[in-house]
C-alpha cells in the first residue's frame, strides 16, 4: 500500500473523529419525543434534539466528553460531546460553526421550504419518489435508541481504553447508527420526509469530513461560503465483467470489483480521509473532496490517484484501466449527473492511460508518478518471458490480455478466479454458476437487462419538479400576514403564481437593505424564518439553493419546489439499487427448482475432482446430463432437470429412475470430450435422499443504473412482469419520470455467454431513448391527480439557459393533454448467432432494419408490456397454435406483399383485412370477448403490437403465459 502522507495524514485521527461527531450530531431526532413534538398536534416541555443530558445515558455522555474524544486540527479544537450539544448554538468555536455550515446547507436542502406537518399516528418514511416506506413505530423507535446507546457506550469505552483503534471505532458506529437512524426523520414534515436521519446524518459528515481534511491541508474555509468538490474513480466495469467466458468467470469479475471498491474505500475514506463515497456502481466511485485551491487540489489528487491506480491494477491483475476526474469548487453535489456523464464518454477509451481530467479538462501526472506507473505496468514481464520461452504458449482467450499454456484453458490468473468461485459455491449452492441450470426445457436462457433513466435525478433536473410547497400554501399565508397593509397585497383575483411573481417583484429592490416590510414579506414565503421587533435583514442568496442567477422564475422554483441536497441525492441512488435488491429477494421466493447428489464407487481412481461430466443414457429424453463430480465418488447435477423424460416420469424424477435403473451406459469427459471408459457404472443414490433446491437465475450486474440477470427463457416474462408491477408500485408517483429501458434477448444455453452479454449492452444504449417525447400520461393517473406535490409534470423542455424547471413550465396532471414524458422501451431478440448480435441497430427510436418497421413496433413503449402479456393471455386462452400461427402468417404475407404498393387508403385495407383474419381465427370465440377485449385485440392489430406479441411469446420465449 502506499502512503498518502502529508498533513492530512497527520490528522487523521481527528478527522475521523470529527466525522463521528458529524455522523451522531442529530442522535437526538431519533426519538418518539421528538416525533410528537413536530407532530400536527405536538407535544409540549419535550427536549431539544441537541440536550443529549436529559435524555442520553449519563455514562455515554460522559464517555462523549472523554478528552481522547476531542480533537484539534490547526486552531480548530472541539470534542464529539460539543458538536453534538452546540450544532445549534451560537458558541464562537470554529470547528463547531464549520459543521454548523455543513448541517445548514444539507438540512436546508433537504427540507426546502415545507409546511404540512404529520399526525401524531401517521408518520411515514417516504423515499424521494413519494413511495410511502414505512410508518415511524414509537416504540421501536425508542427501543432503538437505547440498543444504539448500549452499543455506542460499549465502542467508546473500547476505544478509550485502548481496546480497539480509532478506525474500528468509526467502523461499528457506522453500522450501528445506520441500522438506527433509517428508521428516523430528519423532518418530519412532508415532502421532506422523503430522507432519513441517516441520509442526512451520513451526507453532513461527509461534508464536514471534506472540510476538516481543507483545513488540514492548511486553508480556512468560512462556514458561511462552504464548497466541495467530488472526486471520482472510474474504470469500464461492464467490459471487464463482460469478458467471462463462463458464469464462474463473469461472477468473479464482479467479485474483483467489489474487493477494488473496499479497499479503495477503506484508503480514501479512513487513510487518506478526504472524504466518503457518495455514488458508486459497477464502473466506478465518486467521492467527496475538499475545496482546496487549484495548486493544493492538484498534490492532493494525484497523491489519491496514484495509490487508486495502483489498488486497481494490482487487484484485477492488470486489467480495468482507470481514469480520474476532479470538479470544480460548487456548494451542492448536483453536479454528479454531470460527472457520471463526463465519465460515460471517457470510457470508451480503451486501456486509457494513467489520466486526470481536473475541472473537466485532461492533466498530465508528474514525472515521478508517471515513472512509477510504467514499473508498475512492466512488472513480472521477465518472468512471463522466460516461462513463454520455455513452454508453446498463446493468448488466454478470457482475459485477452496474458499468455497461456498451449495445452491449457486459461492464463493462471484466470484459472484461479474461476477455481475461487467453485470454492464459494459449493459452501452455498442455495444459487448456481452453471448456465446450463437456468435453461429451460427447450435449453433457452434469457438475458434480462434493466437501464433506469436516474441521470436527471441525480443532477437535480426531475427533483425540481416535486413540489415542497404549494402556491396556495403561501397565497393563504400572504393574506394572514400580520403588519402588511392591504395596500401592499396584490389583487386576489390573479392566479397565486402571478401574484407570487408580483410580490417578488415588489420586495427585489429591498432586497439586502434595512426594510422591515420586505422582511415581512419574504417571512410568508420563508416558513421557517421569523421576523423579531419587525426587523430582519433578507438575503436572495440565501434562498438561492438551485441557481446562481436572479431570476424570478429560479427564486419561485427555489421556494416551492424539492432541492436536490446530497442526503437527496444519496437518497435516490439507493433508492434505486433497493428496487433491484427487492426483485431478487422476489425470485429467491418463488419456486426453486431440484438438483440431484449421488455416488459412483468406480470414478474414484479414474476422474478429477472438481471437473465436469457428461453421463449418457439409453431410453432417458434428452439422453445426456452435464455432472459435476466432488471427488470420492460423489457427484451433483449441474443441469436444469425440469427438460428431461424417462418413460411415465418427468423432470427430477426422470433423473433419478434413469440412475436407479442403471439405464448410464457411457461418462464423457467434458473438455476432451473422451468416454472415461469406467468398468461399472453402478449409481447409489442414498435411500430417502431429498434432491436439493436452487434459485434458477444467475445476477450479471446489480448498480442502480443497469441491472442484468438470467433467467430460464419460458420465465422471463414472468420475471419481468414481477418487476414491471414492483417497479408501477414503488414509482408511481413519478411514472413518466423515471424512464426504465428493458431488453430481453433468447439464446441458447450453449451460444457464447460473453456474446450475449455484449449484445445486451447494445440493446436500446441509443441517446434518443433518454430523451423526452410529446405524450399523454398513459397510466391511471386518479391516485395522483389530487396529491399536492407530485402531481406537476413539465409541458415542455428546458431552454438551453435553464438549469431547473421554472414554475410556468410545470403543470398539473389531467388526461388529455400533453406532457414531456419518458415514457421507457422494451426490445426484445431470438440470438442464433453473431449476425443477430449485430441486427441490434436503431434509427429514429425504432429498429432500423426495413421489415421491423413494417412487421414491428420495436421498441415497445416499456408500459406496453403489461398490454402485451394480457394480448397473450387473451390469444393462448382461446386460440390454438395452428390458429395462432395462421393469424401470423396471414398478416406478415400481407404486409410485405404490400410494401411497395402507395395508396391513400392502404392502411384501411390492411386493417380490414387484418380484421377478417381475427374473425376467422377466432371463429365463434370473437363474440365471447368483452366489447373490451375486442377493442384492444383491434388497437393492437393495427399498432402492429399483435405481431410482436405473437413472436414474442410463441417463437421466442415458447411461454405458455405469465403467472405471479
Amino acid at each position: 500500500m502506499c502512503k498518502l502522507g502529508g498533513a492530512n495524514n497527520k490528522y487523521q485521527h481527528a478527522i475521523i473523529l470529527g466525522e463521528i461527531g458529524a455522523l451522531l450530531h442529530d442522535i437526538g431526532k431519533c426519538r418518539s419525543d421528538f416525533i410528537a413534538e413536530k407532530s400536527q398536534e405536538g407535544k409540549a416541555g419535550v427536549a431539544r434534539h441537541t440536550e443529549i443530558d436529559k435524555f442520553l445515558d449519563k455514562d455515554l455522555v460522559d464517555l462523549l466528553k472523554d478528552h481522547k474524544c476531542g480533537f484539534e486540527i490547526g486552531d480548530k479544537k472541539t470534542d464529539i460531546y460539543s458538536l453534538i450539544r452546540e450544532h445549534h448554538g451560537r458558541e464562537n468555536n470554529c470547528a463547531v460553526k464549520l459543521l454548523q455550515g455543513c448541517d445548514r446547507l444539507d438540512s436546508a436542502d433537504d427540507k426546502g421550504i415545507v409546511r404540512q406537518k404529520q399526525s401524531i399516528g401517521n408518520t411515514v418514511i417516504s423515499t424521494p419518489f413519494g413511495f410511502t416506506k414505512e410508518k415511524i413505530d414509537y416504540s421501536c423507535l425508542d427501543y432503538r435508541l437505547k440498543n444504539l446507546e448500549q452499543k455506542l457506550a460499549t465502542s467508546f469505552q473500547d476505544y478509550i481504553n485502548g481496546k480497539t483503534s480509532i478506525v474500528e471505532l468509526r467502523k461499528r458506529i457506522l453500522i450501528d447508527a445506520q441500522s438506527a437512524f433509517s428508521h428516523a426523520l430528519g423532518e418530519t414534515r412532508l415532502p421532506a420526509n422523503d430522507v432519513t436521519l441517516w441520509d442526512h446524518s451520513y451526507s453532513t459528515a461527509s461534508l464536514y469530513k471534506s472540510v476538516l481534511c481543507q483545513v488540514a491541508c492548511g486553508e480556512s474555509p468560512q462556514s458561511e461560503r462552504l464548497e466541495w468538490r467530488l472526486y471520482g474513480i472510474f474504470w469500464d466495469g461492464m467490459g471487464f465483467v463482460q469478458k467471462g467466458h463462463k458464469v464462474a468467470d463473469i461472477l468473479e469479475r464482479k467479485a474483483v470489483i467489489k474487493r477494488i471498491q473496499e479497499v479503495l474505500r477503506t484508503k480514501l475514506e479512513t487513510e487518506c480521509s478526504i472524504g466518503n463515497v457518495i455514488y458508486e456502481d459497477i464502473n466506478g466511485m465518486i467521492f467527496t473532496f475538499p475545496a482546496l485551491e487549484s495548486k493544493e487540489a492538484r498534490r492532493l489528487v494525484e497523491k489519491c490517484s496514484w495509490c487508486a491506480w495502483k489498488i486497481i491494477l494490482n487487484e484485477s491483475k492488470k486489467e480495468l484501466w482507470s481514469f480520474f476526474t476532479l470538479s470544480n469548487a460548487h456548494r451542492n453535489l448536483t453536479i454528479i449527473g454531470q460527472e457520471l456523464r463526463f465519465a460515460a464518454e471517457k470510457r470508451k477509451i480503451p486501456k486509457i492511460s494513467p489520466t486526470t481530467y481536473f475541472e473537466g479538462n485532461e492533466i498530465l501526472w508528474s514525472k515521478g508518478s508517471a515513472m512509477n506507473w510504467a514499473s508498475l505496468l512492466h512488472e513480472d514481464e521477465d518472468e512471463d518471458e522466460d516461462e513463454e520461452r520455455a513452454t508453446g504458449r498463446d493468448v488466454c482467450p478470457i482475459c485477452r490480455m496474458r499468455t497461456k499454456p498451449a495445452d491449457k484453458l486459461t492464463c493462471k490468473a484466470c484459472d484461479i478466479r474461476r477455481s475461487g468461485r467453485l470454492d464459494g459455491w459449493l459452501k452455498d449452492q442455495s444459487e448456481t454458476i452453471w448456465i446450463s441450470e437456468v435453461a429451460d426445457e427447450n435449453n433457452q436462457v434469457a438475458l434480462l437487462t434493466f437501464n433506469l433513466g436516474l441521470d436527471q435525478w441525480l443532477d437535480g433536473t426531475l427533483v425540481g419538479t416535486i413540489f415542497s410547497q404549494t402556491l396556495d400554501d403561501w397565497s393563504d399565508s400572504y393574506e394572514r400576514a400580520e403588519g402588511i397593509n392591504s395596500t401592499d397585497r396584490v389583487v386576489k383575483s390573479r392566479s397565486a403564481r402571478d401574484r407570487a411573481t408580483q410580490v417578488l417583484e415588489q420586495i427585489k429592490g429591498s432586497v439586502g437593505k434595512n426594510n422591515p416590510l420586505a422582511a415581512l414579506i419574504l417571512e410568508t414565503f420563508l416558513a421557517d424564518v421569523k421576523v423579531k421587533e419587525g426587523y430582519v435583514k433578507p438575503h436572495w442568496t440565501n434562498i438561492q439553493l438551485k441557481s446562481p442567477d436572479k431570476k424570478l422564475e429560479t427564486i419561485l422554483a427555489t421556494l416551492f419546489t424539492q432541492n436536490a441536497s446530497p442526503a437527496r441525492l444519496y437518497r435516490v441512488w439507493n433508492e434505486a439499487a433497493e428496487l433491484w435488491a427487492l426483485a431478487l429477494q422476489e425470485m429467491k421466493g418463488r419456486k426453486m427448482w431440484p438438483r440431484l447428489r449421488f455416488t459412483m464407487d468406480s470414478a474414484k481412481k479414474r476422474l478429477k475432482d472438481r471437473q465436469t461430466y457428461v453421463f449418457k443414457f439409453m431410453d432417458l429424453e434428452p439422453d445426456t446430463l452435464q455432472v459435476l463430480y466432488l471427488g470420492d465418488g460423489e457427484f451433483l447435477t449441474t443441469e436444469s432437470l425440469n427438460k428431461f423424460r424417462f418413460m411415465a416420469y418427468r423432470g427430477e424424477t426422470a433423473v433419478r429412475k434413469a440412475l436407479e435403473r442403471n439405464r448410464l451406459y457411457a461418462v464423457i469427459d467434458e473438455e476432451s470430450l473422451k468416454d472415461m471408459s469406467l468398468d461399472a457404472l453402478k449409481v447409489l443414490i442414498e435411500e430417502g435422499q431429498k434432491s436439493s433446491y436452487y434459485c434458477p437465475f444467475i445476477t450479471i450486474v446489480q448498480t442502480p443504473l443497469l441491472f442484468q440477470i438470467v433467467v430460464p427463457a419460458t420465465k422471463s416474462m414472468e420475471v419481468l412482469n414481477m418487476v414491471h408491477s414492483l417497479f408501477s408500485h414503488r414509482f408511481a408517483k413519478v411514472i413518466g419520470k423515471l424512464p426504465l429501458n428493458v431488453g430481453l434477448l433468447v439464446a441458447d444455453r450453449k451460444f457464447p455467454l460473453y456474446l450475449l452479454l455484449e449484445a445486451g449492452r447494445d440493446l436500446l444504449q441509443d441517446r434518443e431513448f433518454e430523451q423526452q417525447i410529446a405524450m399523454e400520461p398513459w397510466w391511471d393517473i386518479s391516485d395522483i391527480r389530487n396529491d399536492r406535490f407530485y402531481h406537476y409534470y413539465p409541458s415542455r423542455r428546458l431552454n438551453r439557459s435553464e438549469t431547473i424547471y421554472p414554475l410556468d413550465a410545470l403543470d398539473p396532471l389531467s388526461k388529455g393533454r400533453p406532457y414531456m414524458l419518458y415514457p421507457g422501451y422494451f426490445d426484445f431478440a431470438l440470438i442464433r448467432g453473431n449476425e443477430d448480435c449485430h441486427n441490434l441497430v436503431y434509427e429514429g427510436r425504432k429498429r432500423a432494419d426495413e421489415d421491423y418497421a413494417i412487421l414491428s413496433a420495436r421498441p415497445c413503449c416499456f408500459h406496453e408490456v403489461g398490454q402485451m402479456i394480457d394480448l397473450w393471455e387473451i390469444l393462448s386462452n382461446n386460440l390454438s397454435k395452428s390458429q395462432i400461427c395462421f393469424i401470423e402468417e396471414a398478416l406478415s404475407t400481407k404486409k410485405l406483399e404490400w410494401r411497395n404498393i402507395k395508396t391513400n387508403d392502404k392502411k384501411d385495407i390492411l386493417d380490414t383485412f387484418g380484421e377478417t383474419v381475427l374473425l376467422d381465427a377466432f371463429e365463434g370465440k370473437w363474440q365471447d370477448l368483452s366489447e373490451q377485449a375486442r377493442q384492444f385485440v383491434l388497437k393492437s392489430l393495427k399498432n402492429n403490437l399483435l405481431l410482436d406479441t405473437i413472436v414474442l411469446f410463441h417463437h421466442i420465449i415458447k411461454g405458455e403465459g405469465v403467472k405471479g
